[in-house]
């Protein structure tokens, strides 16, 4: 009911239909009499239910049937799957479908929305049957925000890091790190507000149909919030989906185009900000958010940054000081030099046999 009623109390300005919707059936009870049950509160429940244990649609479907003659005949529960997800699409997650071209080279948005072939590799837009070629989702990331302050718990666990952190110079948590104290350093204005988020994005490649045979490949873009304790900044719940961008290939150094959207976004709450209320403060204010860094493995981190991880000086470290081999055989670079980060006494530095000689 926390969740609900945090929902209910969301802006009317971002959408005045769903706060009216949500707020009839939040108080229609499940049938005459029924004190312990509202329409939605039995919807998420039963919800919660599918995802939790796996259900199809269609045995979650047989299931509001079966539940609808059980109960009495005043009463409101939805008899179909569509019914029901028809009632909760207004707190579910608001997202953009943006067309792109089939070639990644633009998104058709902005100045290109009106355009059927991209102007750049003249690809088409749409195929025969009038469907995109290539489509993106994006889920905005401010909407999902406001919620989350409006939740007095939640708006009190992103000051964490400011109020309950332990400060005693070990690194548990990000708000640990140099980094931290260096973007409070140059950007007072900032880092003197606690509530201001500090994101890390997250982006790998996976196939969803889980077949190794299949070339097709999906790229999430996931955002971590750092203002979270640690227990609670890497759970589920708090870790944001904003972006899914298909394809049957590797989308490589392209990915800079995908990522437009999100990025404006991100640069908006950092120049501006948006409003926000504050639910444990009960208070206003401007909230802003900045891009603290990234997760990610060498392929992606080549892509996101544009460095070049696979020639010989593929060590962001040492760069131009990368210990390779080229392998004459296998005409592939290796790199052998890890001994020489070990201790002056570590026992790999006496076993030249066993390594190249050195």
């Amino acid at each position: 009911m926390g969740m609900i009623s945090n929902i209910v109390k969301e802006d009317k300005r971002d959408c005045p239909q769903m706060f009216d919707r949500l707020t009839m059936d939040a108080k229609t009870p499940l049938y005459n009499g029924c004190t312990s049950f509202t329409k939605l509160l039995a919807v998420l429940k039963l919800f919660n239910l599918k995802a939790r244990n796996g259900w199809t649609d269609k045995s979650f479907t047989e299931l509001l049937s079966l539940l609808k003659e059980m109960l009495p005949q005043d009463n409101v529960l939805p008899c179909r799957m569509y019914e029901a997800k028809k009632m909760l699409s207004a707190i579910s997650m608001s997202y953009e479908k943006i067309h792109a071209c089939p070639n990644d080279c633009i998104l058709f948005q902005n100045e290109y929305a009106a355009l059927d072939k991209c102007p750049k590799c003249r690809a088409l837009r749409y195929k025969k049957n009038s469907a995109p070629m290539k489509v993106v989702w994006y889920f905005p990331i401010i909407p999902r925000f406001r919620p989350m302050y409006h939740n007095a718990q939640d708006a009190k666990n992103l000051r964490w890091h400011a109020y309950e952190r332990i400060c005693d110079g070990k690194l548990r948590h990000p708000a640990d790190s140099p980094q931290w104290e260096k973007v409070d350093h140059d950007y007072p204005n900032f880092g003197k507000e606690p509530r201001n988020l500090r994101l890390a994005l997250s982006t790998d490649g996976i196939n969803p149909h889980g077949m190794r045979s299949n070339s097709h490949s999906t790229w999430p873009v996931v955002m971590i919030i750092y203002n979270l304790p640690p227990w609670l900044c890497m759970k589920r719940k708090f870790m944001m989906l904003s972006m899914l961008i298909p394809g049957l290939k590797q989308i490589g150094n392209d990915i800079d185009v995908y990522l437009a959207p999100l990025i404006e976004d991100l640069k908006d709450m950092w120049n501006e900000g948006v409003e926000v209320y504050d639910g444990y403060m009960e208070e206003s204010f401007q909230l802003r958010a900045m891009l603290f860094g990234t997760i990610n493995d060498f392929p992606p981190y080549g892509n996101l940054f544009g460095y070049s991880i696979k020639g010989k000086c593929a060590c962001p470290i040492c760069e131009d000081n990368t210990d390779w081999v080229r392998l004459e055989h296998g005409k592939k670079n290796v790199f052998l030099g890890h001994r020489k980060f070990l201790t002056s006494k570590h026992r790999y530095l006496g076993w030249r046999k066993a390594f190249n000689g050195t």
